[in-house]
């Protein structure tokens, strides 16, 4: 286990991995950590779909390659080729985890009448308190990938194949709202480090 500070500075995006598999145990504890993240009213609106399935992986990158062949139509073949790379990288990976998200429920009904009164709807209300469900998911992600690194192991937090989510989540056999989709495994390579912007420029102190 490397001392917590080393793993929130030395966590990088990995996209390309050994052949070396994850355990179950790993995972387990990885899922379980990524669960302790803070959510939405206490929520835990999410779920974690852990393919480690080879032919499963390359079916789902098919139907991401399929998505992009008919989305950009009419684009050059040299712009398809790179949306394919960036996006289907994942099924390289040794386990992948497909994150969705569940149900949410706002805890004060009273909060939910004032909106719905000034002409809310449920999905406005949601989009004024700043989406919780995708931010509660996001934790939960970042749990997820700093757990995966205290382990030694690397992974890389996905959108790309989001657009094609209908097709992936009926492939996986879900219903619920396909977010993330993030390859873990041992880093095939050591990542150069990223510039960071100036913490002046982030950072205002009232």
């Amino acid at each position: 286990m490397k001392d917590f500070y080393e793993v929130m500075n030395t966590r990088r995006s990995i996209r390309k991995f050994t052949d070396a598999t994850v355990s179950e145990k790993d995972i387990m504890e990885i899922v379980s950590l990524a669960a302790k993240a803070p959510s939405a009213c206490n929520c835990q609106s999410y779920k974690f779909i852990a393919v480690r399935d080879r032919k499963k992986l390359v079916e789902l990158a098919r139907l991401c390659e399929n998505y992009i062949d008919e989305f950009y139509a009419g684009a050059d073949e040299e712009f398809i080729l790179s949306r394919k790379k960036q996006t289907t990288f994942f099924s390289k990976a040794p386990l992948v985890f497909f994150v969705v998200s569940g149900s949410f429920s706002y805890h004060d009904v009273r909060v939910e009448e004032f909106y719905i009164k000034k002409g809310f709807s449920s999905y406005e209300m949601l989009c004024d308190m700043g989406f919780p469900i995708t931010l509660s998911v996001g934790a939960a992600v970042e749990n997820l990938l700093l757990a995966a690194h205290a382990k030694g192991l690397g992974a890389c937090f996905m959108i790309d194949p989001i657009p094609a989510r209908e097709r992936l989540q009926k492939a996986l056999g879900v219903e619920e709202r396909l977010m993330a989709v993030v390859p873990v495994g041992y880093p095939a390579y050591t990542p150069q480090e990223k510039t960071r912007k100036p913490i002046e420029d982030i950072l205002t102190i009232i």
